[in-house]
């Protein structure tokens, strides 16, 4: 005998009515919690968004002050204060003549025909836009209480400001800094210039290279200014040590403003151009230095 056949249940069945009803309900208490959670969270928002934002500021100026400690301190002096060879930037008149964006364009592109280098990767300088805006974020936290200074595009120094920078040089336990790896003679992991891996450097045009990125510390010939020492000759102590001479090119003395110059340490020149450069130093060693090694 055949199953009966069940009859469908109208659509519009009271028990069908009821469920949906239901579903109206948690729909309409769901939106009702939406409408007011967004207020609730929205008051406190942008207090959450400054506060972010100004950590993230900080953060930016305190890296732009070390990139500028060991890139730009050479030229414009320590905190931007002067040093006669390049333009006080903590100076009312210069910061308040600038906007943030010109401050951006000055560091990428550089100025034609003064010693300021364009230091945009894409123009040939080490670094990228995000750690330019850097430097132009830690250029402009020097205007709050920035001295009036007559005179600041010729390098007239500007009075030292209170408080000590976070980049003072630092000792450990034995009363050792950074710098006396360099002036203890350490041995050095990076290959000199007298490796047997050494490129072919005399493509290089040496003298075009220390004009643009040496002379306005060390002196048009090399023979030193009072920023830094002569390069023309080389102290006989490093003579002796052609692969120290490379490393301090390369990677820089940190603390003083002797900068890092080979790009694998976010300097501007490949390794064969500053093998270059060791090498023209090097031919000019201090009378009666050994030949190097």
């Amino acid at each position: 005998m055949p199953a009966p056949r069940r009859t469908p249940r109208p659509l519009d069945s009271p028990e069908d009515a009821r469920q949906l009803d239901r579903w109206y309900v948690a729909g309409l208490l769901c939106m009702f919690a939406l409408i007011v959670a967004f207020p609730v969270y929205n008051h406190g928002e942008p207090a959450r968004r400054a506060d972010a934002q100004a950590k993230m500021n900080a953060e930016n100026v305190d890296i732009g002050r070390t990139m500028f400690a060991q890139h730009c301190a050479a030229c414009h002096g320590a905190e931007a204060r002067g040093g006669r060879v390049a333009p006080t930037l903590a100076a009312r008149e210069f910061l308040g003549s600038v906007t943030d964006k010109q401050l951006h364009w000055l560091i990428s592109g550089g100025i034609p025909g003064s010693i300021m280098s364009a230091y945009d990767i894409d123009l040939g300088g080490p670094f990228t836009a995000q750690e330019i805006s850097r430097l132009a974020a830690y250029v402009r936290s020097l205007e709050p209480g920035a001295p009036s200074v007559q005179g600041w595009y010729k390098g007239n120094p500007a009075p030292a400001r209170r408080q000590t920078p976070p980049d003072v040089e630092e000792r450990d336990r034995d009363g050792k800094s950074p710098n006396d790896e360099h002036r203890d003679g350490d041995k050095r992991t990076e290959r000199g210039p007298d490796s047997a891996e050494s490129a072919d450097v005399s493509r290089v045009n040496v003298a075009a290279v220390f004009a643009t990125r040496c002379a306005a510390c060390h002196g048009a010939a090399g023979k030193g200014s009072a920023i830094a020492p002569s390069v023309r000759p080389v102290r006989a102590t490093l003579a002796e040590r052609p692969e120290q001479l490379f490393t301090i090119v390369a990677r820089g003395v940190p603390g003083t403003a002797m900068a890092a110059f080979a790009r694998t340490h976010g300097g501007p020149l490949d390794e064969t151009t500053v093998r270059a450069l060791v090498a023209w130093m090097l031919r000019t060693a201090a009378p009666g230095a050994p030949p190097p090694r």
